[in-house]
C-alpha cells in the first residue's frame, strides 16, 4: 500500500471518529410534549410522560443508551430520571421522539407550588431538566428549561 493511501485511510478514520464525537456533543435536545399519567397517593408520586426530541446532525447514526437526571419545578427538585434505553438515532439531521416516564414526588411538587406562589407570578411555572444522555461511549450534558403558562398547565 502506498503512503498516500495509508494517509487517506488514516485521515478518513480520524474524520469519522471526530464526526461521531462532535455529533454526540452536538445533539439538539428538547422536550416535545408532556402529559400526566396518574397520581399514586400510597407512594406519594405523580406519573409524568416526557417526550424528548433529539435531533442527530451527524451523517451516521448513534445509539442512545440512557437518560439520567433530575427534574425541577420552580427550582425545587421534584423527580429523577434513570432510564436505560437502546434507541437508534439515525443520522442526517433526523429528529426522534423518545418517551420517558418520570415519577414526581408529591412533597417536591408541594414545595414547587409554594415557591411559585411566593414568586408572585402564579400564571407561569418554570420546569427544568438537568441531566445527561448516554450516547454510544459518550455522555452529553442536557440542561433544559421551559416556562409553562396557565394554558399549558391546564391542557
Amino acid at each position: 500500500m502506498e503512503a498516500k493511501q495509508i494517509f487517506k485511510i488514516g485521515l478518513g478514520g480520524l474524520l469519522l471518529y471526530y464526526g461521531i464525537l462532535r455529533g454526540a456533543r452536538a445533539l439538539v435536545v428538547g422536550i416535545k410534549s408532556y402529559s400526566f399519567r396518574n397520581i399514586d397517593l400510597a407512594n406519594g408520586t405523580v406519573g409524568l410522560n416526557l417526550n424528548f426530541y433529539i435531533k442527530n446532525p451527524l451523517f451516521v447514526g448513534l445509539t442512545l443508551k440512557g437518560i439520567k437526571g433530575y427534574v425541577y419545578a420552580q427550582g425545587q427538585k421534584v423527580g429523577y430520571i434513570n432510564t436505560e434505553i437502546n434507541y437508534y438515532l439515525s443520522g442526517g439531521g433526523r429528529t426522534h421522539v423518545v418517551p420517558v416516564v418520570v415519577n414526581l414526588v408529591l412533597g417536591g411538587l408541594a414545595d414547587a407550588v409554594l415557591a411559585n406562589i411566593q414568586s408572585g407570578d402564579i400564571r407561569t411555572l418554570t420546569v427544568a431538566f438537568d441531566g445527561r444522555l448516554y450516547v454510544g461511549n459518550w455522555n452529553v450534558g442536557v440542561p433544559l428549561q421551559i416556562t409553562l403558562d396557565y394554558n399549558d398547565l391546564v391542557k
